[in-house]
């Protein structure tokens, strides 16, 4: 048995309690086959970043499993045939944490700064201190280059 991370998109037309119902199913038929569902989410209706199938939201599910190939070969294929999940991802893991996952936790503690909605004070800082790095990497250069010439070229004392 291995640990693998599934993550669905269903169709924004489909209620909450009906992607529960879908959930379900899968959960189901992973422990029908003897697998274990060791986690299970419900990330809620996102926004996509771009368009899929003329959705422009889907509901996000996540399972963590552990389970055989095989089984997943078989939610892969249901999941193929589907027409209420947009898009999927199966990723092999080598264990499921125990904690929530990112899109559980505080909305603002994963945001991306660069985001029309984020405060300008973080982007400003962020730009600051991208500055700062590229300035001392600069001087870092400019030292080095006179700690290499005067290596090289040593001083001479008049006693």
């Amino acid at each position: 048995m291995q640990f693998y991370e599934i993550t669905f998109i269903v169709r924004q037309e489909i209620s909450s309690n009906e992607v529960e119902t879908l959930l379900g199913e899968y959960a189901d038929l992973i422990t029908e086959k003897g697998g274990n569902v060791l986690k299970r989410e419900y990330w809620g209706l996102r926004n996509f970043s771009y368009p899929i199938n003329k959705n422009k939201k889907g509901h996000y599910i996540f399972l963590g499993v552990e389970v055989s190939p095989q089984i997943v070969k078989e939610i892969q294929e249901k999941v193929r045939y589907s027409q209420d999940i947009v898009r999927n991802s199966v990723i092999k893991v080598d264990s499921i944490s125990s904690e929530e996952s990112v899109p559980m936790q505080d909305k603002f503690s994963y945001t991306n700064p660069w985001h029309k909605s984020a405060p300008y004070t973080v982007k400003a800082n962020i730009k600051r201190q991208a500055e700062d790095e590229k300035l001392a990497m600069e001087l870092d250069g400019e030292v080095n280059e006179k700690t290499e010439e005067t290596q090289e070229n040593p001083v001479k004392e008049d006693i």
